[in-house]
């Protein structure tokens, strides 16, 4: 994948992404874009959308993320 900063705290991402099953009947093969933000030292959150390749992977995804830090880390 590809990650750019597009400032201090915004980063956006693409990625290829291959996925199979555990059982190793599917296989995904997908490209995706998201962009994630830290809203303060000790909170992020982002948002990715992507697009199947081929017959076998889904027609479309949407993911979120949020992320928590805690300790001395964490603000």
């Amino acid at each position: 994948g590809y990650t750019f900063a597009a400032t201090d705290s915004t980063t956006l991402t693409a990625d290829l992404v291959h996925e199979q099953d555990y059982d190793g009947s599917e296989d995904a093969n997908m490209v995706e874009l998201g962009v994630a933000h830290d809203f303060t030292p000790s909170f992020s959150a982002g948002i990715g959308a992507g697009m199947g390749l081929d017959s076998e992977s889904p027609d479309f995804s949407v993911k979120a993320a949020f992320g928590f830090k805690f300790g001395p880390g964490g603000n």
